[in-house]
């Protein structure tokens, strides 16, 4: 028998990760955003593919250099 995790397409996984980095790095009415560095560090504590993880963490200066020009509130050199 093998274990939920390996049932799981890649698709859904990489989905998985974007979403909770999606989350964690937007405006909630009860908190507000985390900075990138801060979302990736928590996701190292979630069950999600760890390696997923260290990929996105690995892309991170090249998507924040993407992103701050879109929305500079999610870039975590303004936020720290």
């Amino acid at each position: 028998s093998s274990k939920w995790g390996d049932q799981i397409l890649l698709e859904a996984k990489i989905l998985a990760v974007a979403d909770v980095f999606e989350a964690l790095t937007s405006n909630r009415p009860y908190r507000d955003s985390y900075s990138f560095a801060q979302a990736v560090e928590m996701m190292t504590e979630m069950p999600l593919d760890q390696g997923i993880v260290s990929a996105l963490i690995e892309i991170l200066p090249e998507l924040e250099t993407e992103l701050c020009g879109r929305n500079p509130e999610k870039c975590w050199e303004r936020l720290q």
